[in-house]
């Protein structure tokens, strides 16, 4: 009986397989054109571009057309990919506009203000309207089967949408900024400027003001202010998150978890550790006089490194010189710091001449390959910005930071450097103080945790695939538009976790937070109470 029930489903077996791989269709995933989209600006630039390469470099070859601005074309054309012409505006950043510069630095963690003037920033008519247009004629001459977008470029997301084109986003900056339009108020701590680790009070307050006060205003802003009005004549909406996340068919960010916060997401949120370009690791291309300079002694080196629009103030740019000059000479360590030509002649006033004629303190406006300076291994401290690059870049190489943030998600970078134990950081970048950065700096320097916490990290951020892993995903993604296609699948596109909060829940919570504050506060009181009765009545006795 056993034998027979064998040979029967053998037989079964034999007559089925047939049948069920007819039903199955042989994918071959050819090469399939893509469209990358980004700023100029190396914020921007640096981590899809360093992705799109990795990309080009696979087999099968993929048709790959990269569309920017013209300062980038030779570098586009050098690393072998086809370029797209967005016109001769440089950047989304304009660093000839210093007032504007200054009212977003001025604007400090969080502030409604700063949002205002990131959003006019990345809308501005000039950029929007001539962008839109060259975009607008790639994708009807070339009819992309992808397009990948930076995460700060809206237009080229508008230009996805419009054309129903599948988009993938690359995020070189920490992803729970986009989340916290659908997470809960409790997991949001982008725009507070604190850490969900140590979440008090006013900073739910702020997180509130964040979430529901802000696009109160980002509303008044667009109808009343001219916010944005092209791309609304454009697109005909003005959605700023929640869409591109549920249409985005993969969101590669720059970053790995336990530095990043958790929060609530869906499936195509992947995190891939600081995507570095591959020029950095090239010792070859790189100018040979600042790794020299750092080689021309044996002493630690501190590279300051405040980002490409930051231009502190003279009070702020005094008390770093200050501190400075006292740690080179009780630590006895040099300093390479990288600062704009037009503040150079402000700097060095601040600097005793002998430490510039001793190269003790070299002061330069560009350094060509920063990402070599911040491998060496005389590099032990970094002082930025709080730009996620910087920050991220910093925590691959293993080198302890600095932070003195200067805008906006800056001061959220500043509390995961912190909590990460991979660095220190001002707690206002507007207001710091001599003595306080002097410290900082002392215990960066002295104290190996630091060190070892930024090795740990940094491994982690290795580990994450960068680059590689990001091309990896995008390969996933254009696999997965392909069997569609094979099977006539429509509508296949994950979509983000969206959280509804109940206002009751919420109300309740904050209900809760209150009595027990109070409760505390009455605890206290009561305390104070009876300690004053008993020093009094101690006092009676004595008399």
């Amino acid at each position: 009986m056993r034998l027979t029930l064998v040979l029967l489903g053998l037989l079964s077996c034999l007559t089925l397989t047939p049948e069920a791989h007819s039903t199955q269709a042989t994918v071959d995933v050819s090469p399939a054109p893509i469209l990358f989209a980004t700023w100029a600006h190396p914020g921007e630039f640096n981590a899809i571009f360093s992705v799109a390469q990795e990309l080009s470099n696979t087999a099968p070859p993929y048709p790959i057309w990269f569309a920017t601005t013209e300062e980038r074309r030779a570098e586009v054309e050098r690393a072998g990919m086809w370029f797209v012409s967005l016109g001769n505006e440089s950047s989304s950043i304009d660093l000839n506009d210093q007032a504007r510069l200054k009212d977003m630095y001025n604007g400090g963690p969080g502030t409604i203000s700063a949002l205002i003037d990131v959003l006019a920033l990345i809308f501005e008519p000039r950029f929007y309207l001539n962008l839109h247009g060259g975009l607008v004629k790639a994708v009807e001459e070339r009819r992309p089967r992808l397009m990948v977008v930076d995460s700060a470029m809206w237009i080229a997301y508008d230009v996805a949408n419009n054309n129903n084109l599948p988009v993938a986003i690359i995020m070189p900056i920490f992803p729970d900024i986009w989340y916290s339009a659908t997470n809960p108020t409790i997991l949001v701590a982008s725009g507070t400027g604190s850490s969900p680790r140590h979440f008090h009070f006013f900073d739910l307050l702020q997180a509130f003001k964040r979430k529901y006060v802000a696009p109160l205003f980002v509303i008044k802003s667009v109808l009343f202010d001219g916010l944005g009005k092209d791309k609304l004549a454009l697109t005909g909406e003005f959605d700023i998150g929640s869409k591109i996340l549920g249409r985005a068919r993969a969101i590669i960010s720059t970053c790995v978890w336990g530095i990043e916060y958790p929060f609530m997401h869906g499936p195509n949120l992947h995190l891939v550790g600081a995507i570095i370009s591959p020029r950095g690791n090239d010792k070859d291309k790189t100018s040979d006089t600042i790794i020299e300079w750092i080689n021309s002694a044996d002493q630690r080196v501190i590279l300051i490194s405040l980002g490409s629009a930051a231009r502190i103030p003279p009070v702020q740019l005094a008390n770093l010189a200050s501190a400075l000059v006292e740690t080179v000479t009780e630590q006895k360590v040099r300093v390479l710091w990288k600062l704009p030509r037009d503040q150079h002649d402000e700097l060095l006033a601040l600097i005793p001449s002998e430490l510039i004629a001793s190269s003790t303190v070299r002061v330069v406006s560009w350094i060509p390959d920063i990402l070599l300076a911040l491998a060496h291994p005389l590099v032990t401290v970094n002082i930025n910005h709080g730009g996620a690059n910087s920050f991220n870049e910093a925590v691959y190489y293993g080198t302890p930071q600095l932070i003195l943030p200067y805008w906006s998600d800056c001061y959220d970078v500043a509390e995961r450097a912190v909590d990460a134990g991979v660095g220190l950081a001002v707690r206002d970048g507007r207001h710091f103080e001599r003595e306080e950065v002097k410290q900082f700096i002392r215990r960066l320097l002295l104290e190996k945790s630091f060190g070892l916490r930024a090795a740990f990290w940094g491994d982690k951020m290795r580990r994450a695939g960068g680059a590689r892993r990001g091309a990896q995903i995008l390969r996933e993604v254009l696999e997965d538009l392909e069997l569609e296609d094979v099977y006539g699948v429509e509508d296949a596109e994950v979509t983000t976790v969206k959280v509804i909060e109940d206002p009751e829940y919420v109300a309740g919570l904050w209900a809760v937070w209150k009595v027990v504050t109070l409760m505390v506060r009455s605890v206290a009181y009561g305390l104070r109470k009876v300690i004053q009765r008993l020093v009094d009545s101690r006092k009676i006795k004595t008399n």
